[in-house]
């Protein structure tokens, strides 16, 4: 058996672009709008030690057409698609709906529980 048919099935690219967006995703939901390339490199020269990594891998792994986290690489910034507010946040009006269905559920429910009985 020769040595690259050990490592046939391991896919590095995959594995550590998984493991930087471990780190990028919670940047990105808390509107952090990039981060530098540099503390990026730190964290994974620390979480693999075997591995060299630099800015030109970290551009292949983290491709803008690839990752559709990522918006774009400019200079030294990782820039992020930040998640839309209004997906979020729910207007008082609609607060005050979901209370009501609730309400109105519940009250349903009780009422065919007692009626069973």
């Amino acid at each position: 058996m020769r040595l690259w048919e050990l490592f046939e099935d391991l896919d590095i690219i995959d594995s550590l672009r998984n493991n930087i967006l471990d780190i990028l995703t919670p940047l990105a939901e808390n509107n952090i709008p990039y981060i530098m390339i540099n503390k990026v490199i730190d964290v994974l020269q620390k979480q693999r030690p075997g591995i060299i990594i630099d800015r030109a891998l970290i551009m292949q792994i983290l491709d803008p057409d690839e990752v559709s986290m990522i918006t774009k690489i400019e200079g030294d910034k990782i820039f992020f698609k930040l998640p839309e507010e209004n997906s979020r946040k729910t207007t008082e009006d609609q607060k005050e709906k979901e209370k009501e269905q609730l309400s109105k559920k519940a009250s349903d429910q009780a009422k065919k529980s007692i009626q069973k009985k």
